[in-house]
């Protein structure tokens, strides 16, 4: 690849993102060069990021409050690139997305930008006024970006709705790598469906839905919850049928998926879905809200199962159907993860966004999907 500068900058790397730049940053430092790549992060959260980068990360202290990291984020993006020579800063998510091209734009540098939200703001279940207000954002913020990576077919369709310029959209979907970690022993109790969930402990990703359906499914099931509240808790009870696990290592995690019957993902939003994805490729059923991405990535009855979004009783019925003795479970998995090798490996996600970043810098042709994008129906996966 032609020598090419690039800065990521991530406000947070818990969940999602820190999954997606464990995907695409060992994949860039080898074609882009060690002296070539840097990531600006929360100094916290650093073990959330590849061991292979080293002295490639410069560091923030974060807020108490999430707005304050913005601030603090403008003013390390401002060291950063007053110390460094950058062609391309990509940017994660919302708070680093306004951080990053207010500071861009006070600075008046000659850099490329890239902006991936990793699931808009304003899809969310709350307020309309508050909808609103981050669209406007988001609208005003567009003209500072070179271009937008929308990370699902859905992202794609909610940023044309929301006026954002078809020109300054590409759509390279998430994909994640092959690799099959070693498996290690993960204790279920004996003669239960195995049901997990992973994830932040917030209204978005629905475990609050996900314990009141395990509650109703009875003694036949037992379920792990991995992950901890990080923005937005919700409160609930555990029933006797669920237990928490802290936050893990990805490997770790990996070795829960594997060992589980089905996953469930209960958002009530949701941009993609990488947990769903990470199960496919284990060879896992998915039971998923029908919401944003994931609607994309479960092929109902084929690959797992979709229920209406916020209904503990249709998630419930979903969840007694996989106890049933009926219940092909492996049938489900079998083509979730044929559906996986077939569209969404890390492969294609490094080269398209390789391929973005040259035609920005170098103005080459940008061979992936830009403007004039027409939605694709979901995958059957026969």
């Amino acid at each position: 690849m032609n020598q090419i500068t690039v800065l990521h900058v991530a406000e947070t790397l818990r969940g999602g993102i820190a999954s997606y730049l464990e995907e695409i940053l060992p994949e860039q430092l080898s074609r882009i060069g060690a002296g070539r790549l840097h990531v600006l992060a929360p100094a916290a959260q650093l073990e959330e990021l590849p061991s292979c980068l080293n002295d490639n990360i410069d560091t923030f202290v974060e807020s108490r409050w999430r707005g304050g990291n913005v601030f603090r984020l403008i003013c390390a993006i401002y060291r950063v690139m007053k110390e460094r020579d950058v062609d391309v800063v990509h940017l994660h998510s919302t708070f680093a997305g306004v951080a990053g091209r207010l500071c861009l734009r006070l600075l008046r540098k000659r850099v490329k930008v890239v902006y991936c939200a990793h699931g808009w703001a304003f899809d969310r279940d709350c307020a309309r006024w508050k909808n609103f207000l981050v669209n406007r954002m988001e609208l005003l913020l567009s003209r500072w970006t070179d271009s937008i990576v929308c990370i699902s077919a859905h992202d794609y369709e909610s940023a044309l709705s929301a006026g954002i310029p078809a020109d300054r959209l590409v759509l390279i979907r998430n994909g994640i790598s092959q690799r099959k970690d070693e498996t290690s022993e993960v204790k279920w109790p004996e003669g239960k469906r195995r049901f997990l969930f992973v994830g932040r402990f917030d209204r978005q990703k629905g475990v609050d839905l996900f314990v009141e359906a395990m509650e109703r499914t009875g003694d036949g099931a037992f379920a792990y919850l991995v992950g901890s509240p990080v923005v937005n808790e919700v409160s609930f009870s555990l029933p006797a049928n669920v237990q928490v696990v802290d936050w893990v290592p990805r490997p770790v995690v990996q070795h829960y998926i594997a060992s589980a019957d089905v996953v469930v993902v209960p958002s009530r939003w949701e941009g993609f879905g990488l947990i769903a994805l990470e199960a496919m490729r284990a060879g896992r059923p998915v039971i998923a809200a029908r919401v944003g991405g994931l609607s994309e990535l479960v092929a109902d009855g084929s690959t797992g199962f979709l229920f209406e979004p916020g209904s503990v009783a249709a998630l419930a019925e979903r969840m007694r159907e996989c106890m049933g003795a009926e219940a092909d479970l492996g049938g489900l998995g079998e083509r979730a993860r044929l559906l996986f090798e077939s569209r969404y490996l890390a492969d294609r996600l490094n080269t398209e966004l390789l391929r973005l970043y040259s035609s920005l810098v170098l103005a080459e042709p940008y061979l992936g999907t830009r403007g004039g994008y027409a939605a694709e129906a979901a995958p059957s996966g026969e």
